[in-house]
């Protein structure tokens, strides 16, 4: 997988490309990104994968950070990969098409049945299909792809995070969804009570699923571990059968199923109640 810059780079082989966000690698866009390398080797042709790793407006509430897409990308057998920023929005559609072709010899246009690009997004599937002749390619337009009658979108799979369903957000995902970061000291309040936790800092950008404890599997140094994880104001995890410093460490954390909500009291005797049968369903989930 060779990375490339859209205003600088020339490919002599033709090309068959998708473009997108990709925001999730969903199963939708997996099976996008499938369809176009399979496309590419029946035509002979080399694979190109178009991602836009900024947004028009600020970066917030995303299911993937950069890095994570670029990690994740790792997983496709792609050929060339060319890396979207800001400066795509401020470029007509025709002027974007005109690259496409000259720069990077698109052959066959794959992509999804409402995907925008261009300045103010004025790019759609209708105009790619008027240009089919004019820039002589092929296209492919996949239709909305569902799960249990839900349609598979990035856009429905940050709705179900926020409301804390995550188990659907999951199956949306075709993995479970992550949170990534550097372990934080906090203030220890967990630890006073026998429930010692580790804080994790996530950058700004990542979506956090709405406040509660959840079942979660937590990641360190590629080893795994069944946890607990608190999410409120701060991101805590309690991890099962672990009891080492991980101060200033990276760690994954899985989200696999919303428990209970936030017990808001100012009892210490009633939270590590909570606390403990939080940590006991949680377990007995597992068993399960």
């Amino acid at each position: 997988m060779l990375i490339l810059d859209f205003f600088n780079s020339k490919i002599k082989e033709k090309t068959s490309v998708t473009i997108g966000s990709f925001d999730g690698f969903h199963l939708a866009h997996k099976f996008i990104i499938n369809l176009t390398i399979q496309t590419s080797k029946l035509l002979n042709s080399k694979s190109l994968i178009f991602i836009f790793i900024e947004h028009l407006y600020k970066n917030s509430n995303l299911i993937l950070t950069k890095e994570e897409k670029l990690e994740m990308l790792k997983n496709f057998d792609v050929d060339f990969v060319v890396l979207l920023d800001k400066r795509t929005f401020e470029i007509t559609r025709e002027e974007f098409l005109k690259i496409l072709k000259e720069n990077f010899n698109v052959n066959w246009i794959i992509v999804g049945y409402n995907h925008r690009f261009g300045y103010k997004r004025q790019g759609d599937t209708f105009f790619l299909n008027e240009n089919i002749k004019n820039y002589e390619f092929g296209l492919t337009i996949v239709p909305p792809i569902k799960i249990e009658n839900i349609e598979v979108s990035s856009t429905n799979i940050r709705k179900f995070i926020k409301e804390g369903k995550i188990e659907i957000a999951n199956k949306l995902l075709g993995y479970n969804f992550f949170l990534e970061g550097v372990v934080e000291k906090g203030k220890g309040f967990g630890r006073q009570i026998g429930f010692p936790t580790a804080n994790i800092k996530v950058k700004d950008e990542k979506i956090i699923p709405f406040e509660g404890v959840y079942l979660t599997k937590t990641y360190i140094e590629n080893n795994e571990f069944f946890s607990a994880s608190y999410v409120k104001d701060t991101i805590e995890t309690y991890i099962f059968n672990f009891n080492e410093n991980l101060y200033n460490k990276v760690i994954k954390v899985e989200f696999i199923r919303r428990i209970s909500d936030v017990l808001r009291t100012e009892s210490v005797e009633e939270l590590k109640r909570k606390i403990e049968n939080d940590i006991n369903l949680a377990k007995s989930l597992i068993s399960s």
